[in-house]
């Protein structure tokens, strides 16, 4: 006779997924970024800190690294704004033959 069992852990998840099985962590997330004061703070955190690194250019070599830290901090901003998010695939495009004549 087997007895039930809890439904097992994948304990290679991904840490948003682990994020994401909390409803309470998904509600608030979405509460906090869909703000107006935590879009106005990222807004202005975003222009300190691209000031922050322009402060730094002298030449190629740290424009392009000051280049390479400011799309860093745009792609963990877009991270976090879709932490509580979900991907959802659209089913693939039909594939048509001809197309129909115009009138």
């Amino acid at each position: 006779m087997s007895t039930p069992t809890e439904p097992q852990r994948n304990i290679n998840a991904s840490p948003k997924s682990r994020f994401m099985e909390s409803n309470n962590n998904l509600s608030a997330h979405r509460k906090m970024v869909d703000s107006s004061e935590f879009q106005r703070a990222e807004d202005f955190a975003m222009r300190q800190y691209t000031a922050e690194q322009m402060l730094r250019v002298s030449d190629g070599n740290t424009a392009a690294s000051a280049g390479l830290k400011i799309l860093g901090a745009h792609e963990f901003m877009q991270t976090f704004r879709l932490l509580s998010e979900t991907v959802r695939v659209q089913a693939s495009p039909k594939i048509v033959d001809h197309l129909p004549e115009p009138n």
